[in-house]
């Protein structure tokens, strides 16, 4: 056989594969090579594949958000609390004015006091706990393991404090109205005067101007409005036509830029910047992932039953809502855990005027004790479920049977499934501040076994000073994508 066959240290020609087949038997044919192939599980690993070095990329690759998504965090003015009760005074009204102020020549009016109030925050506490083997700290890895764990509890308590200052609600508890471990976000705090419902269309300029006006008659400025990126995008959408061409000289090439990315909007109340989140949203959207799990309470039962008729309540679903019926389902949350969803409870419509009677039985047997129930209906346009309502436990009603607790609510589509918000506000410390009790910090923990444990804590307030200084836009239609990475 020629030496060249033997010399060669790359795969095979054609030709010298046929001189190998010509050394086989008439019935044999070269299948055995030593070859490397993709195998990982070194159980299974033998011959060439024994000997090979495996690649590892060098660094860890972020595939969920990070600080930098929390817009709002990152923006609100923080001030330091030295109690777990933080209050302040606000002077809420001038003396009185008007008529009764004019007076005769030698007469002096009443006394005419001010309005000064004072009101306080109750700061809540938060927590992020982690937990590493001493061995897998050891290992020669690609990141240290506490390094990594510690920078996910922080993004995680970032994320945590933004969503608590935006949705929180302290009336989650089966205890009473205020006995809930979040704290109470915008959504609580700002008055329902100041809600401009937009039936799902999606926001434009007289949004803005509408959140402008009533900013400015409570006396404060309108300078930054927050809103998921979908809401952004469908603005720089509708508002093409005022879209410009950039023409750029990079290297000698020119380079066209066609669109709009509209920064900032011009109101009666000054400029508005347009701050887009990637993350606001999240908690909206039904996540089964971390659901069910040990100790976590059984799933509740759901009945609805559509109720037309009613002059004292009217609903205001859509056609798209009449032509598919309602589908509803229920979890039941208890402070560290949240059961599965209930069975999808569905009712057809009939007009756009009925309301939807919905009736959840909570199951007494748990070993997390519920606190609350998530009212979640599917959005017929995209399919996902989003939260409509959370009620706390303390409003329930024990069943007749003494085996479940019931609530009941009422879906008038107040808030409707693929939507969201926008909060227009003044960020500035006069009107609004998040009280840091305890700034967050790593809280080393007991160790147990041979496993390192640590906390990333921290504990504080939202304070509203001004609640009419700020709006909240709802119902507003924008283009709704399921997180990938929650």
């Amino acid at each position: 056989m020629s030496d060249a066959i033997f010399k060669s240290k790359y795969t095979p020609t054609k030709t010298q594969l046929s001189h190998l087949q010509g050394m086989a038997g008439p019935n044999e044919d070269v299948t055995k090579s030593f070859e490397t192939g993709t195998e990982i599980n070194p159980a299974n690993m033998t011959q060439a594949a024994a000997l090979r070095t495996e690649f590892l990329a060098p660094r860890l690759s972020q595939l969920s958000f990070g600080s930098e998504q929390m817009v709002f965090f990152n923006m609100i003015p923080k001030m330091p609390a030295s109690s777990t009760v933080a209050q302040y005074i606000t002077f809420d009204q001038h003396g009185e004015t008007g008529h009764t102020a004019w007076d005769t020549e030698a007469g002096i009016s009443d006394v005419k006091d001010p309005d000064i109030s004072r009101k306080s925050v109750i700061m809540k506490f938060a927590s992020h706990t982690r937990q590493v083997s001493l061995v897998a700290e050891e290992v020669n890895n690609v990141e240290s393991p506490i390094d990594v764990l510690t920078d996910d509890a922080i993004v995680s308590m970032a994320r945590t404090i933004e969503q608590g200052s935006l949705y929180g609600d302290s009336s989650l508890s089966a205890v009473g109205e205020k006995d809930g471990l979040e704290p109470d976000g915008l959504i609580k705090w700002i008055p329902d005067e100041n809600v401009i419902d937009l039936k799902g269309a999606t926001i434009d300029i007289d949004s803005f101007n509408d959140a402008a006006i009533r900013i400015l008659k409570s006396y404060g400025n309108p300078t930054a409005a927050f809103m998921p990126n979908g809401v952004l995008a469908y603005f720089n959408n509708n508002n093409k036509n005022i879209q410009r061409q950039f023409v750029n000289t990079v290297t000698g090439e020119n380079q066209i830029s066609l669109g709009v990315n509209i920064k900032s909007v011009t109101t009666v109340g000054g400029d508005i910047r347009l701050v887009g989140s990637n993350v606001m949203e999240n908690d909206n959207f039904l996540n089964t992932r971390n659901l069910g799990k040990g100790g976590a309470p059984m799933a509740p039962t759901v009945t609805a039953e559509k109720v037309a008729g009613d002059a004292k309540v009217f609903g205001q679903f859509t056609d798209g809502d009449v032509a598919t019926g309602a589908t509803y389902k229920v979890v039941t949350y208890a402070d560290k855990s949240g059961s599965r969803p209930s069975a999808p409870a569905v009712v057809p419509l009939t007009e756009k005027t009925d309301t939807v009677k919905l009736t959840i039985n909570v199951p007494n047997t748990y070993n997390d004790k519920p606190q609350y129930v998530a009212i979640y209906r599917t959005d017929v346009k995209t399919g996902q479920d989003y939260l409509i309502k959370k009620i706390g436990l303390y409003q329930a009603v024990e069943a007749d049977d003494g085996q479940s607790q019931v609530i009941t609510f009422t879906d008038t589509n107040a808030v409707m499934p693929g939507t969201t918000d926008v909060f227009v506000g003044d960020m500035s410390p006069q009107v609004i501040r998040l009280y840091e009790f305890l700034p967050m910090f790593r809280l080393p923990l007991p160790s147990m076994n041979k496993l390192i444990q640590w906390s990333v804590v921290w504990s504080g307030g939202l304070a509203v000073l001004a609640p009419n200084r700020w709006v909240r836009i709802t119902n507003v239609g924008y283009n709704a994508v399921t997180p990938v990475h929650m």
